[in-house]
């Protein structure tokens, strides 16, 4: 085995002891640009109001543009400074535990075994530095339940072989205990335990229903907003080739909008 087979930065002490550590203050560029994200995934839905906002004034020249973006910075700044400050761990006993939170505090205590895999990133603001972020998925979760955001990349890279060769163990061990209990099958076991039974199904309308219900459809039409007219000009345009009134076929004097509702539910 050459030196390459080997941990990488085995000389790293990754056992922090009991004493909770804290993370660089590099940590502050992750934090500024999860909540820069946050924003923006959140902004989604504002932009209806925006659209309908941009018919009757221009935004960016109103007198308080300028003010809200400033107020903006400094939410997303003071909320990453707390983020920081209330952000500790520890690896001790082949376990990582995580206390973080203001408001909600949240202890994440997780085994080596339970550790599914193990990411090593470098986002663009750490390119220049010699910071990584340790992102950790957990067994039962289809999310990324913990992540240790800034620390040294020598200790990232040695936490991970670590991680990984200790749930390579536990597998290993695992298997071992499920081929001994396949070889010695009980006496009540039948051939329909394997039969497969579904449990629900779904219809077309369920997922048309769905898809309604759904917050992104009511922001696409919100964003439609402004257009509307057009569309409503457009719509009436081809019905009058055809010699059709809108007004005459739709108009609140001849069906009103209760039945109008009733019709669509249908």
């Amino acid at each position: 085995m050459n030196k390459h087979d080997t941990l990488p930065e085995a000389e790293v002490e990754l056992d922090t002891g009991k004493h909770w550590r804290r993370l660089s203050p590099i940590a502050m560029l992750y934090f500024v640009a999860s909540g820069f994200k946050t924003l923006v995934q959140n902004g989604l839905y504002a932009i209806p109001a925006l659209a309908i906002g941009s018919q009757t004034t221009s935004i960016t020249t109103a007198s308080w543009f300028i003010p809200a973006l400033g107020g903006i910075a400094l939410v997303i700044v003071g909320s990453a400074a707390l983020s920081y400050f209330f952000y500790h761990f520890r690896v001790r006993n082949n376990h990582v535990e995580i206390r973080r939170g203001m408001f909600s505090r949240r202890h994440i205590n997780l085994p080596f075994w339970r550790i599914q895999n193990v990411k090593v990133e470098r986002p663009f603001y750490y390119r220049f530095t010699r910071f990584s972020v340790v992102i950790l998925d957990t067994a039962g979760s289809a999310s990324e339940e913990a992540s240790l955001v800034a620390v040294s990349t020598s200790y990232a890279t040695t936490l991970r072989a670590q991680i990984l060769a200790s749930r390579s163990d536990y597998l290993q061990h695992r298997n071992k205990d499920e081929a001994e209990a396949e070889a010695s099958p009980s006496a009540d076991e039948s051939p329909d335990q394997d039969q497969e039974q579904v449990i629900n199904t779904r219809s077309v309308k369920d997922l048309v229903i769905h898809g309604i219900t759904n917050n992104r459809v009511w922001i696409l039409l919100g964003a439609l907003v402004p257009f509307f007219d057009n569309l409503a000009v457009g719509i009436n345009d081809y019905l009058e080739q055809y010699g059709l009134q809108l007004e005459q076929l739709a108009g609140s004097g001849t069906i009103a909008w209760w039945q109008w509702g009733c019709t669509w539910l249908l």
